[in-house]
């Protein structure tokens, strides 16, 4: 079966929420450090107040060493300077060391426990390790302290999503979005939260919204338009993966969906020459692999399938991402269709055993269907589907 890319999750980073650098203390370093490191860190300080990570990274690109040493310095000279602490776990952070980090906004708090920032940071770190749970105990105090800061609640809100919890992250998106209603990434964040949830009409009202704050954005496009192609709306989501790459050339992904769309309008060339394209920006996408061949492989009309060829574009997707059960299935069509029956019984039996796994009853009697088939020797065929039906 097709696949498609459901969000891009470029957008979803938590590398894209707000880290709280401090200012250096007012003449900490003054007596302790020679002038030239004087200079070096009020000016590093002053870089750290743009307070944006994204911005933050932009100020020590490739992680230096440098900024470690300097704050190291700082600490060892100052040990009871909370500031110092909280700008070197910035750093680590940077490196991608978030042990580390999170031990040094840990001693942070404990110089400072009333910096809510700091709260926000520390939770910042646990949610790229993973440990959504402390990461939300860390914004929700650093909301405690500080009930207006929007960031703070949006980052829980992006903890909450990672949960599975997507009320509780669209509850504190709209708080965020109350503090700040201009914020375009929190309406893109509870927009992907509205996805997870199926409420497409949300989710297009807050693209949309994103959209008007910040019209260049690419990754909005396209996953407003994944909206729309699951509310059964492709020619919306056509023009939608289209803006998209006017504004991004290589975003191989929304050539994927466009593909994915036209073949559900029924536009087989047009799909065709769009999975060809992802492919040709990105040769390991094994999800155009594995579109193109799926379509050559089952396509309603006959002029369109070629069962060789699906076979080639199969066993690329299947040797880019082995462990997917989608890759398996979609080579037993191919087989099916040349007329390798016992190939495509035994790679079916591979699919569904794959599937078994992963308690998915919709699919696993999807996959069946097609086992079935090849057992009597009659290839798949996918039918059409009707223009107001889901993808």
């Amino acid at each position: 079966m097709a696949k498609i890319k459901k969000i891009a999750e470029k957008k979803m980073s938590d590398e894209n929420h707000q880290l709280s650098p401090a200012k250096p203390e007012k003449n900490m370093y003054i007596i302790q450090i020679c002038t030239i490191i004087l200079i070096f860190v009020v000016f590093l300080g002053w870089r750290l107040e743009l307070n944006k990570l994204t911005l933050f990274k932009e100020n020590i690109e490739g992680g230096q060493d440098s900024d470690i040493e300097a704050y190291t310095r700082a600490v060892s000279l100052n040990p009871g300077d909370g500031a110092a602490y909280n700008n070197r776990g910035l750093a680590y952070y940077d490196k991608g060391r978030y042990d580390k980090a999170i031990a040094d906004f840990t001693q942070a708090i404990s110089l400072n426990p009333g910096d809510g920032a700091v709260y926000n940071n520390r939770g910042l770190a646990y949610l790229k390790k993973g440990s959504y749970d402390k990461a939300i105990a860390d914004f929700t105090q650093a909301v405690d302290f500080n009930p207006k800061d929007n960031t703070a609640y949006s980052n829980r809100g992006l903890a909450y999503v990672k949960k599975g919890e997507y009320n509780n992250a669209i509850a504190d998106y709209t708080q965020a979005l109350c503090l700040n209603p201009k914020d375009d990434f929190t309406y893109y964040l509870r927009g992907f939260a509205y996805v997870k949830k199926g409420e497409y009409d949300n989710a297009v009202a807050d693209y949309t919204q994103t959209i008007s704050l910040n019209p260049k954005d690419d990754i909005t496009y396209y996953n407003r338009g994944i909206a729309y192609m699951k509310k059964g709306e492709y020619d919306n989501a056509i023009a939608d993966f289209t803006q998209a790459i006017s504004l991004n050339r290589k975003f191989n992904f929304a050539y994927d969906s466009r593909g994915y769309s036209y073949y559900l309008k029924g536009e087989y060339e047009k799909a065709i020459a769009d999975f060809i394209q992802a492919i040709s920006l990105n040769s390991n996408d094994d999800v155009a692999y594995n579109n193109i061949a799926w379509l050559l492989a089952s396509c309603p009309d006959d002029k369109h399938r070629n069962g060789g060829k699906a076979i080639g574009f199969a066993k690329k997707a299947l040797e880019l991402k082995p462990d997917d059960p989608e890759n398996w299935d979609t080579l037993a069509m191919a087989y099916a269709e040349a007329g390798r029956f016992e190939d495509a019984v035994k790679t079916q039996k591979k699919a569904v055993d794959m599937l078994k796994k992963k308690n998915n009853e919709k699919k696993l009697s999807e996959y069946t269907a097609h086992l079935n088939s090849y057992k009597a020797k009659k290839p798949w065929r996918e039918m059409p589907r009707n223009r107001n039906e889901q993808p």
